[in-house]
């Protein structure tokens, strides 16, 4: 008679459950194994069958009612043949020689393996068997490492909650933010590739840590670039010199024939210098608005919803063509100390708030001279300021500022990056971007640009 190997014979125990002394029930399915087998290698089967502390040892049989049967299935696969298929050939024993093309190819079966792996990953660490935790640990990095973009795309969702109770040493979350470091060059340069990421601030936030210490994105100069570099089309404006009659008119009130009221002071202003300058207040005064009917015959124009800080300096614009920045403003005897409405210190960037709301209010009442002045300011101001000491200042500018601003969300997401990039090691510079996934969404875009320029490379080269 042929000799059989011990290997052999262990599988054709496993296959057909001759002499089985224990049995597991998952999912309706009886599993008859071999305590010999199964308690030997893994402390939870042991415990539960030894002692008779549990009826378990008394009926030989062990229920795992919140276990997956396949998993279960993989997990008693590996006790008998020392490995289990995952949505993937059976390669047996040659597991270490799989082509890793075969890895790469996009499509479901590829999220499948990973599954599996990941599942087989959990279980091992519940029952306590080692070699299996780390096999499956091994196959699941290695799975993660060759995946496509398709792949880890539909995917990492899943890998990166389910994996991090389990995870102490971080081995997978580590190999899954270098699996998507390494394709992130690969992206279209489209809001839609980075759509999975956008509910996932913890894995965009390690990829943005990992492409920048691999890039070295660290260098003085190239943090220097990115605050004082302007955008493509940038000019710095200022208002013309003061007109000493009107800001008389402005102070006094004297001659008014319009009157704007907001925060509870009215303001008595002129027709002639409002009206010529703001479509806005020329459509309400004159009643080519509905809504403004009662203002065109009272010539009284309430604003409930805008900041009497921000109308004094929008009419001190109009008035003589510039606005104080930070300094309190004085109307008519009203005077408005941004500080003391806001409550903030005398280090908070009080002029990056006064110059956003002057430059919505500017777009609101159609002043383009002002939107130009407010926003060239806002744009400085985004350069100087440090976002780490006033993070809920980032949602304001990005949710405020009119949706078709796009270089003044381009300049704040150059300073953010420079800012971040500067304190890498501080957790608490990301901890910023966690609840406005746009914001994090447009930083991960910026870096994979800064880095495709120092690196030479195209975007899309690799997709």
């Amino acid at each position: 008679m042929a000799s059989t190997s011990l290997a052999a014979i262990v599988k054709t125990l496993h296959d057909s459950g001759k002499y089985s002394d224990m049995t597991i029930v998952c999912e309706g399915k009886i599993i008859p194994v071999h305590r010999a087998i199964v308690c030997t290698q893994s402390p939870f089967f042991a415990a539960a069958l030894e002692g008779g502390r549990f009826k378990e040892s008394i009926t030989s049989q062990i229920e795992l009612p919140e276990d997956n049967l396949p998993t279960i299935e993989r997990v008693m696969s590996y006790l008998y043949t020392r490995h289990y298929d995952a949505g993937e050939p059976d390669t047996r024993h040659s597991d270490e020689n799989i082509n890793c093309n075969n890895l790469c190819e996009a499509g479901i079966e590829g999220v499948l393996a990973l599954r599996d792996h990941l599942k087989v990953y959990i279980a091992a660490d519940k029952f306590g068997i080692l070699p299996l935790k780390k096999y499956a640990k091994t196959r699941l990095i290695k799975r993660i490492t060759y995946a496509s973009y398709a792949t880890l795309s539909r995917a990492v969702d899943y890998v990166w909650t389910t994996v991090t109770p389990v995870d102490t040493d971080s081995e997978v979350r580590k190999a899954l933010t270098e699996g998507i470091s390494s394709l992130v060059h690969s992206f279209p340069y489209s809001e839609g590739s980075f759509a999975f990421l956008r509910e996932l601030p913890d894995i965009s936030i390690a990829v943005i840590k990992q492409m920048a210490c691999e890039y070295r994105i660290l260098d003085s100069q190239f943090v220097e670039n990115l605050i004082v570099v302007p955008p493509p089309g940038y000019k710095m404006i200022d208002g013309a010199p003061q007109d000493r009659r009107r800001r008389n008119l402005l102070h006094t009130g004297k001659d008014s024939d319009l009157t704007i009221s907001c925060g509870g002071q009215n303001i008595a202003v002129h027709r002639s210098v409002l009206c010529r300058q703001s479509p806005f207040f020329e459509a309400a005064f004159n009643g080519n608005f509905k809504i403004f009917v009662k203002e065109a015959i009272t010539s009284h124009l309430n604003l409930p919803e805008d900041d009497l800080g921000t109308i004094h300096r929008v009419l001190c614009f109009l008035y003589f063509r510039r606005y104080d920045e930070i300094k309190p403003t004085t109307i008519q005897g009203t005077t408005c100390d941004p500080l003391l409405e806001e409550g903030m210190d005398s280090e908070f960037p009080i002029a990056l708030r006064n110059n956003l709301k002057v430059f919505v209010a500017a777009d609101k009442f159609d002043i383009k001279t002002l939107t130009a002045l407010a926003k060239s300011r806002l744009l400085e101001s985004i350069r100087t300021t440090d976002f780490t000491k006033c993070p809920m200042l980032i949602q304001e500018i990005w949710s405020t500022v009119p949706p078709f601003e796009n270089d003044v969300r381009d300049t704040l997401i150059c300073r953010l990056s420079a800012s971040t990039f500067k304190s890498l090691v501080d957790d608490e510079n990301f901890a910023m971007f966690a609840d406005i996934p746009d914001i994090l969404l447009a930083a991960l875009k910026y870096v994979v640009v800064e880095i495709t320029k120092r690196s030479g490379l195209t975007i899309g080269a690799f997709y």
